[in-house]
Formats: C-alpha cells, structure tokens, sequence
C-alpha cells in the first residue's frame, strides 16, 4: 500500500468492514475534522453540484465515495491547505505540509499512527505464567520481535503505557543485586576502616547481611513485591541497620577485660543510644501508617522492619556473637584506668596510688605495685 494512501484505507476500513474496532484504532484528530469538513461541505449536494473550497470548484467525483478524501495528490494538498487556512486552523501546527501542487512529505502523510488495542497474557495460545510480571515482560518483549520481523515500509513499533512497569520488571533484579551489593560493599568499607579490625567488621557487616533477610521475610509475609519503592528501601536499609551494629562493635573494641565484660561495658555505653535511635526512626515514619499510598504503605511496612530487626541484631544478636569468637580489644594493660584496674586486681596486688602515699621503707617494682622492702633497721649506732 502507498503510504500517501494510508488513511484513505485505514478510514475506509473503519467506516465498513473494520466499524467495530473504530472504539481501539482511530485516526489522527485532525483527519477526522478534515473529513467532517468534506462532508459538511457536500452535505445535500448531488453529484455534479459543484462545491467551492479554497477559491477551486469540485464535485462529489473527486473524492472517493466512502473516505471523502481527494482522489489527486493535487487536489489533497489544495483542499488541505484551504482547510488548515480556514475551519482547521487549529491544526496547522499539527500537519507538516511542504508548498507546491504535490504538498506530500516525502514518506508520504503519515508520520506516525497509534494503534490501540488489549493485550492477552502471552502472545500464543499457551498458559498465562503465574507471576504478572513476568507475563508483562513476555508479551512486550514478544511484540517487540513481532514488530521488527516485520517487512513493512510504515516500520511499525509496539509501544504501550503498561510498557513502563513491564521495562522495570525486566531489570528489577538485575538492578536490586547491583545496587544491594553496591551500598554493602561502601559499607563494609567505612566500617572496616573506622573499626581497624577486619574480623570485627566482617561481623557487623553480616549482622547486617541478615537484617536484610530478616526484612525480606517480612515483605513476603506482608505482600510487598520487588519494585523500584522496595528496592529503594532496601538499600536504605543498610545505611540504617550497619547505625545500630556498628556502635556496639565500636564500643566493644574499646573495652577491656574479658569479652563478657566489654560486652556488658559496650552495652552500658552505647545500649541506650541505639535504642533511642531505633525507637526515634519509627516514630518518625509512624505517622505514614494510616496513609492511602502504596508508596507510604510500603516505606512504613519496611522502615518497620529496619527498625525491629536492626535493633534486634544490634543489641542482641551482636552482643551474643562478640562474646562467644569477638576480637581482642584495641586498647592495651594500663591504658585506661578501668581496665588497668581489671588487671591489677586479677594480680593480688594492690596498686599504687601516688609516691607521697608509699611507707618510707617500701619500694616499687616495675609494673607499678608496692612491694614491701625489707628491714633495714638493725638497732642503735655504735659508738
């Protein structure tokens, strides 16, 4: 078919043979009012009654019976030309038309034409997959091979608006992993350098491998899928769950004594301020509870689970596993006073406070602790 004829067919098929698809395909606005505006000018006229348009005589004859479009690529051009002058002035930025006796664009007077219609859940005649997703998926990317195997001069592209959740389905999970794996790989690196201990880090940054999974359990359980909201929630996550395990860890390789003891010491320092931490975030999203958005309901179904499983870990997985295989401390015999002291007692020896407190016959040895200096006194002077 010559494309410069293409609406010629296309309107005379929906005016016969194709009236009962007129509600899904359509032709362009402006062809419609075109011919609404051949017919209003011949409406009543018989076939020889000539009819002016544009300062040029025409009859029925020189339009096709069914269409009303011009039979000559002259006439066309002339009696569109007068119609975008005039009624259809409206239009004139939408229809591109070059001077001349034949005003055809070079492809012809199409340039593009939308074509709607429902789609089915695959394109063959098989089963409908279980997961929406991926039946979207297929069928756009089945409509896409049908289009481009085709020999057409009119080079035909499937496009639909459902096209924009099926493209993000197709990459949902490549993009989930890359960007997961992303935003762990820059935590594990902060936290490995703030620690100065690669066991330790490699501690929190499973502590926080398994909030991710306690929180996809969670999803699951309540109906959330992965899509761009979740995906964005989840890589929130990280940042929020490595706050409430980090600090524990932090405190603990700054305590000393027995790991039991520096856990219990880490806690007592740092305990309360993740905790507050925790319960000041949910209260900050508590109040998208009650909203109507899917995007509301999905931040505060997961920023739920950050918060509960963070501190869950952070305050009680953490602490157990630190104390059962935790690292050695930083910190070394002496260095600070409450762990000095734990050293001191475990010796027996009592430590010194200050030299003005020492008994003038005693002594120090080289740790630091009074030791008792024998007796030197033997009795009077001789004379």
């Amino acid at each position: 078919t010559d494309p410069k004829t293409y609406y010629d067919h296309l309107h005379r098929f929906l005016l016969t043979d194709g009236a009962r698809m007129a509600g899904m395909v359509s032709v362009y606005d402006w062809y419609a009012a075109f011919h609404t505006f051949l017919l209003d000018a011949f409406e009543g006229k018989t076939d020889t009654e000539q009819v002016d348009i544009g300062g040029a005589m025409y009859t029925k004859a020189d339009f096709d019976p069914v269409s009303m479009r011009p039979l000559t690529p002259e006439h066309m051009c002339a009696i569109l030309t007068a119609f975008l002058a005039g009624p259809g002035n409206s239009f004139a930025e939408e229809v591109a038309v070059s001077s001349g006796a034949q005003c055809y664009p070079p492809a012809g007077d199409v340039q593009m034409h939308r074509v709607m219609a429902a789609m089915k859940c695959r394109l063959d005649e098989g089963e409908c997959p279980q997961s929406n997703a991926t039946a979207a998926i297929e069928v756009m990317d089945g409509m896409r091979e049908a289009m481009a195997a085709l020999d057409s001069p009119l080079k035909p592209i499937a496009y639909s608006y459902a096209f924009l959740d099926s493209e993000q389905f197709a990459v949902v999970r490549r993009e989930a992993v890359t960007n997961i794996s992303l935003a762990i790989v820059a935590v594990a690196i902060i936290t490995l350098l703030l620690l100065a201990h690669v066991f330790a880090g490699v501690i929190v940054v499973a502590n926080v491998a398994m909030v991710l999974i306690d929180i996809l359990g969670l999803m699951w359980l309540w109906g959330i899928t992965i899509n761009s909201v979740s995906i964005i929630n989840l890589v929130l996550a990280i940042g929020l769950a490595v706050d409430y395990s980090a600090h524990i860890a932090h405190a603990f390789m700054h305590a000393t004594g027995t790991r039991d003891d520096r856990m219990v010491n880490a806690l007592g320092e740092m305990g309360s301020d993740v905790a507050h931490g925790a319960v000041s975030t949910f209260v900050a999203v508590l109040v998208t509870s009650g909203s109507k958005s899917y995007i509301f309901q999905v931040f505060f179904r997961q920023f739920f689970g950050i918060c509960f499983f963070g501190i869950i870990h952070g305050l009680l997985v953490l602490p157990v596993i630190l104390s059962l295989i935790g690292p050695a401390t930083h910190r070394l015999p002496g260095s600070h006073s409450e762990g000095s002291s734990d050293v001191e007692m475990a010796s027996g020896k009592t430590p010194v406070q200050t030299v003005s407190s020492q008994a003038p016959n005693s002594m120090t040895d080289t740790n630091g602790f009074a030791t008792q200096a024998p007796n030197m006194d033997v009795g009077p002077p001789v004379v």
